[in-house]
């Protein structure tokens, strides 16, 4: 069987997180379905990874996936009840490098 690669990313956003962890995820699955729709969340297939700290987040997509979800990325306006954006810092293969 083949393995996907996955593509690791830093994001930064404008506003301090305030959201729990599950809620972040739910919002994200949400910005992917309405672009992309389900066949489409299929191949991106986004995953938290962790929050860093307030502003800062780790996700995980697949790599032939990676632009729809730089492009999801600018859809998100709102953490919960907050006005944000959300920024690509860096991305990488390999979390290792990433959090260098």
């Amino acid at each position: 069987m083949i393995r996907d690669k996955k593509r690791y990313m830093l994001l930064e956003t404008t506003a301090d997180i305030v959201v729990e962890k599950e809620e972040l995820e739910r919002l994200v699955k949400q910005a992917v379905l309405s672009l992309v729709g389900q066949l489409g969340y299929y191949d991106i297939s986004p995953k938290l990874i962790s929050v860093v700290d307030k502003n800062h987040i780790v996700m995980r997509c697949r790599l032939r996936g990676y632009k729809r979800m730089l492009l999801v990325f600018s859809l998100i306006k709102r953490l919960g009840s907050m006005e944000t954006g959300i920024y690509t810092l860096k991305s990488s293969g390999t979390l290792k490098a990433l959090l260098k």
